[in-house]
């Protein structure tokens, strides 16, 4: 019992870093970058960062650091619950893509349908301009999840444990609480 309760408590740490905390981590990062660079360049805009984590389709800041925390938590902690941290977020964008096809009432085929779904959720039927938030709400943290949850997949296939000392710490940790889960 108590195996299964720290498997399912890892499972969550993992599920809420691959999706508020790429989000997160992405958007700081990204400010504290534009914000050096306006230092040397005072022409750049101030809303360059939100531009670049929320108004760019298909979120690729986000999908660039998730997969580099998930590469780097992997190698560090080597939980196989990362691979699976993508689930949570995808099948709650696919139950509001169900939502919103459901509420496509005037549309007569399943593929304009579909095609009205994914313009919604993945192009430009809803962006933040147009006060709409569902690709930030639904999309961006499944995005950022898979990417978390691929990193982590990779560097389980080529790469070994990490030689920092966070690593060593996390291994010995990991040693002495045997049953990765």
């Amino acid at each position: 019992m108590n195996k299964i309760v720290f498997g399912l408590c890892k499972f969550i740490i993992h599920v809420v870093v691959a999706t508020v905390g790429v989000g997160v981590i992405t958007f700081v990062s990204v400010f504290s970058l534009v914000s050096g660079v306006r230092y040397f360049v005072p022409n750049i805009s101030p809303k360059l960062p939100n531009m670049l984590c929320t108004q760019v389709p298909g979120f690729p800041m986000q999908v660039a650091f998730g997969f580099a925390i998930g590469f780097v938590l992997w190698r560090c902690m080597m939980q196989r619950v990362a691979f699976w941290a993508w689930i949570p977020a995808v099948a709650l964008l696919v139950l509001a893509t169900f939502r919103f096809a459901l509420g496509c009432t005037g549309e007569s085929s399943f593929s304009r349908i579909a095609i009205l779904s994914l313009r919604h959720f993945f192009g430009e039927k809803c962006t933040i301009q147009q006060r709409c938030f569902d690709q930030v709400m639904y999309t961006l943290p499944s995005v950022a999840a898979a990417s978390y949850s691929l990193g982590a997949f990779v560097a389980s296939r080529k790469w070994g444990p990490c030689s920092s000392a966070i690593g060593r710490v996390a291994q010995s940790w990991r040693r002495s609480n045997s049953g990765d889960v």
